[in-house]
């Protein structure tokens, strides 16, 4: 993997359940880790049934960096959306690099 390659700065972390002061709960982005990747379009889906749903896959490549797993969150530079990692995976074996696929989901009523 080339380094000019790596153009978009990946930040992982969890999501956690937080009070709103009113009652309810709400989402709160918490980071783990931040590096340099890429994101590369794999794949969309729409469905219509209670409202519009569409659904970005995309396969992302950085550098390795561990304690990264499935159904964690990443942003990418500075989004306020999170995306959730589905699958992690070293192709080496070694430690060098990580492939992970995540997907962003959009709901319209």
């Amino acid at each position: 993997m080339k380094a000019g390659r790596l153009r978009e700065i990946i930040h992982f972390g969890n999501l956690v359940k937080t009070s709103d002061g009113m009652g309810g709960s709400t989402l709160e982005f918490h980071e783990v880790a931040q590096v340099y990747g890429r994101a590369i379009p794999s794949a969309s889906t729409t469905s219509i049934g209670e409202g519009e749903r569409n659904k970005l896959v995309f396969r992302f490549e950085s550098r390795f960096t561990s304690g990264i797993y499935p159904d964690m969150a990443i942003k990418l530079n500075d989004e306020t959306d999170w995306w959730t990692i589905r699958e992690v995976i070293d192709p080496s074996g070694k430690g060098e690099r990580l492939e992970f696929t995540a997907e962003k989901e959009f709901k319209h009523v």
